[in-house]
């Protein structure tokens, strides 16, 4: 175990009650878990050294693929995407990306992908080897606000500014499925928070209730499942679901992924075939 924690990420299905988790650390280490939400199952999967660029990820709307986005890799290509299933990340079709101004990568429908090429691209290739089925390739502005936007965030207006954060320049908010709680997610622009997190960005969560505004501390990454539960992760590298009642939040920690370690896992014969 890492003496610091692993960063979790949440990547929700539209139309399923599944979501994957990318773990990233220690190091460059990461990995895929999916959970399925109706019954707190977890599936750990294949991990990747590489660095994964997390906002260039995306989830389909079934949740039985993931694309994701490899920056600085090693060897060539040194920076990729690649459409998976997961928990694998075993390429089942991967495109070279010329610079790290491409690779915004985007499910569009289910039988739709856009993927951003870089700038010295006019337009994307696979790579020799891999062929495309089931999908289309397809252009346009389908990039990360978009992907909010198609999963139900709104884009607000920031509304404070607060002198140990910095300034709050991109805030989104999602309503839950009972209509009576507001998730919202502030993008802080500061090079070093007080936290110590980010040199650059930084991300704080609050539930917005009636009148009031209470913030989710510690929070790396907060959605909304189908059942209109809290779905969390924490800087600390654990899993939490939270329940609200008239504006108070019981939490609870399902799983720490701190106890993990890497491990060789071979694909399934699924994972890598169309």
């Amino acid at each position: 175990m890492s003496k610091f924690p692993c960063r979790l990420w949440l990547y929700v299905a539209q139309k399923t009650d599944v979501v994957i988790i990318l773990r990233r650390g220690p190091d460059q280490y990461s990995r895929l878990t999916i959970w399925e939400t109706s019954k707190d199952k977890f599936t750990h999967g294949q991990w990747l050294k590489a660095n994964i660029d997390t906002h260039c990820c995306d989830i389909s709307p079934l949740g039985d693929y993931f694309l994701y986005c490899v920056k600085y890799a090693k060897r060539e290509p040194y920076l990729w995407v690649a459409l998976s299933r997961p928990p694998y990340f075993s390429a089942l079709a991967l495109w070279p990306i010329s610079d790290a101004w491409g690779g915004d990568s985007t499910f569009v429908n289910a039988h739709q992908l856009c993927i951003k090429p870089g700038m010295n691209q006019s337009r994307l290739e696979l790579a020799e080897g891999f062929h495309l089925k089931n999908f289309v390739l397809v252009e346009g502005k389908y990039n990360s606000d978009w992907r909010w936007m198609r999963d139900g965030w709104e884009p607000i207006i920031p509304d404070h500014y607060d002198p140990n954060w910095g300034k709050f320049f991109l805030t989104w908010e999602k309503v839950d499925p009972s209509n009576q709680y507001v998730l919202r997610r502030y993008h802080v622009k500061k090079d070093v928070n007080r936290m110590g997190y980010g040199l650059g960005n930084a991300f704080s969560y609050f539930i917005v209730y009636q009148d009031r505004k209470i913030p989710l501390l510690g929070i790396n990454c907060a959605d909304w499942d189908h059942r209109g539960r809290l779905l969390m992760t924490t800087r600390a590298g654990t899993v939490n679901i939270g329940e609200l009642d008239s504006g108070v939040i019981r939490t609870k920690q399902l799983l720490d992924f701190n106890e993990q370690s890497f491990e060789e896992i071979t694909p399934t014969s699924w994972a890598t075939s169309w």
